[in-house]
This record gives C-alpha cells, sequence and structure tokens, in this order.
C-alpha cells in the first residue's frame, strides 16, 4: 500500500504521482483534502487504486492485465457506489473514464 496526491496523464491504469507517507496521507485526511492509495503486485503493476476525499472513497479502480502487462480489464466504483466495468483488447489504449 503506498499514499499519493495525485495522477498524471489521461490513460488506464492511473499513473500516481507525488508519492507520500502514511502520515503525510492522514494529514490530508484530517484537513478534508484528496489524496491516493494504490496497491502495487509483485511486478509493481497497479492492482486497485482509491481516491480519497473527506475521509470518504470517492472512486476505486481495480484492475486485471494481460500477460503482456496491457490493461485487460477495469472495474470503476464511484462514491455513490456506481461500477461501471470495462474490457479491452490487448491493443486498445485505455482511457479514463468516470
Amino acid at each position: 500500500m503506498e499514499y499519493y496526491r495525485s495522477w498524471d496523464g489521461n490513460g488506464l491504469p492511473l499513473h500516481l504521482t507525488h508519492k507520500m507517507t502514511r502520515a503525510e496521507a492522514a494529514a490530508c485526511e484530517a484537513l478534508g483534502t484528496a489524496y491516493l492509495i494504490g496497491y502495487l503486485d509483485a511486478d509493481a503493476k497497479l492492482i486497485p487504486d482509491v481516491k480519497m476525499h473527506r475521509g470518504m472513497v470517492f472512486f476505486a479502480h481495480e484492475y486485471t492485465y494481460y500477460r503482456s502487462g496491457r490493461l485487460k480489464r477495469m472495474k470503476l466504483t464511484n462514491a455513490r457506489g456506481e461500477v461501471l466495468v470495462q474490457h479491452y483488447r490487448e491493443s486498445d489504449l485505455p482511457r479514463f473514464v468516470w
């Protein structure tokens, strides 16, 4: 589990940026500002990511990959609990969806 201030780009999986400590994430939470939590697998691929805002989940992605490392499937859950699942061909260039 790693903590981040933001992400960049508009592709998937998210590219998390500005890594921070758990203490810094707790300070963000106390201030009601957003931060992200990333969970990496043994190959350093992002499996889920979660955006926290005001102590609550704002959105969460779950990812699965092809053996090549390309994104195969993305499941997005938003703050209202609505779920969107996207499947990708190995040649696709997945973009951020809300």
